[in-house]
């Protein structure tokens, strides 16, 4: 079996009778415990769990060829300050389509995208503290003249709170109200506030 990681051959192969115990033998060591998988590919094709299936149930003997790419952790923030502009355009592109399903009283296709909509702002959320803890990024310091990620931050957390009470009162024409005008407008401010939080990390 040939074994890549980060662009180099592995001299020794990995111990496991299956992928998924030989990617724990592989990225349990030491040296890479500040590292994370960015790309696997097996036998020269992209791993993808819904094709191949779990990594535990692909045995050794169908593997011929392993290639792994890591980062480390400050790799892995500039990689998400790089793309953020990408998953915030993804959301606002779902605003008008997820507020118009509120309106025509479709209510359970509504929540369902609502819901992921909220748990994809939540985890983007999430990876923003991430990078800047990682990046040792001031959050109170203006950029550029512009308000601060702490403001943001605070901004974005009150229009989710009104997003909820919402919610809570079935408010469908709010809650759409909110989220094609207010949120929508938020999260524009946020694809421009982006690019000058990644200029700090330089």
């Amino acid at each position: 079996m040939e074994v890549w990681m980060d662009g180099k051959p592995l001299a020794a192969e990995p111990r496991g009778d299956n992928l998924g115990e030989m990617l724990d033998h592989l990225l349990g060591g030491k040296d890479l415990a500040d590292r994370t998988l960015v790309e696997l590919k097996v036998n020269g094709q992209p791993y993808e769990l819904g094709v191949q299936g779990p990594a535990g149930s692909l045995p050794r003997e169908a593997i011929s060829h392993l290639e792994l790419e890591t980062m480390d952790a400050r790799q892995v923030a500039l990689h998400f300050l790089d793309n953020a502009g990408a998953y915030l355009q993804a959301m606002h592109g779902t605003l008008p389509q997820v507020a118009e399903l509120f309106r025509v009283a479709d209510d359970r296709e509504a929540n369902q995208q609502y819901s992921s909509l909220l748990e994809t702002l939540h985890l983007f959320l999430q990876l923003v503290d991430g990078a800047c803890e990682t990046l040792q990024l001031d959050g109170a310091q203006g950029l550029g003249g512009r308000p601060s990620l702490a403001q943001s931050q605070t901004r974005i957390s009150g229009l989710i709170s009104e997003l909820l009470q919402a919610q809570e009162q079935e408010d469908w024409i709010l809650l759409a109200d909110i989220l094609e005008h207010d949120l929508k407008a938020e999260l524009q401010a946020w694809s421009e506030l982006m690019p000058r939080l990644r200029q700090q990390a330089y």
